[in-house]
């Protein structure tokens, strides 16, 4: 209980990309840190990212992450395409290290054509997930966190083997609900140098289905013309709609 309430307090004060560093540039012999137990959040597609990584040791053998003699444990997120696309074209508008999008059209027609920053979204679901039978892995969906926050955290839990009591788990719906999560990021932890908010919040509405609002229905047309040629045949059993 005490870790997870000095992980809220240190949200409070220290940027998630400082508290927590993610894995967005890779290279030889990528070494992990000798903490017992470690997070690292990626955005980067498989291909992008060392599928074996030990102590100074990278292989790019397909049988799974490793850190040392133990298997990692793998989150993968993934959200329904449309509001990731929503979402990133107006994360994409305030962020000063990216250009910035000529229209919503052209924009999407980038990310249709995997043009965009981090690649193809279809490359990018799967590449990881055609390794779910050989790496440690829970699929999560940013619609169900939506609809079954507290179910999900149990998902969870059980997958890492974590038990946690209900006052924990409160804690938890608490700081992670979109009200404390903005408040936290939106203000005064991210310079303008990095991302510009008199444009716009880095966190905007936190709902499923906003895309609705964004789409004419040529967009839409387009959109799932491409998305059921690339992702129709896949076999993902996934908790979102295309219409």
């Amino acid at each position: 209980m005490r870790v997870l309430q000095a992980a809220a307090q240190k949200a409070r004060s220290v940027p998630g990309f400082l508290s927590m560093p993610g894995i967005h540039l890779t290279t030889p012999g990528l070494r992990a840190p000798s903490q017992s137990c470690v997070t690292f959040p990626t955005n980067l597609p498989r291909q992008g990212t060392a599928t074996k990584v030990t102590a100074g040791r990278e292989s790019p053998k397909p049988e799974g992450i490793r850190f040392g003699a133990h298997s990692a444990q793998v989150v993968y997120m993934a959200r329904n395409p449309k509001d990731v696309l929503v979402s990133f074209y107006h994360f994409q508008r305030i962020a000063n290290f990216l250009p910035d999008p000529s229209s919503f059209q052209d924009f999407m027609d980038e990310f249709l054509e995997g043009t965009v920053f981090y690649g193809s979204w279809f490359d990018h679901m799967k590449g990881w997930l055609s390794l779910q039978k050989n790496l440690n892995m829970l699929l999560m969906t940013y619609e169900e966190m939506h609809q079954e926050p507290r179910g999900t955290i149990q998902k969870l839990s059980d997958f890492l083997q974590h038990p946690l009591g209900p006052e924990e788990k409160d804690l938890i719906m608490r700081h992670c609900s979109f009200s404390f999560m903005s408040g936290v990021v939106n203000y005064s932890l991210v310079s303008k140098e990095i991302m510009d908010q008199n444009r716009g919040k880095f966190l905007r509405k936190g709902v499923v289905g906003n895309w609705k609002e964004h789409f004419t229905p040529e967009h839409n047309e387009k959109f799932n013309a491409v998305y059921k040629a690339k992702i129709g045949d896949f076999g993902l059993r996934l908790p979102w709609t295309m219409d």
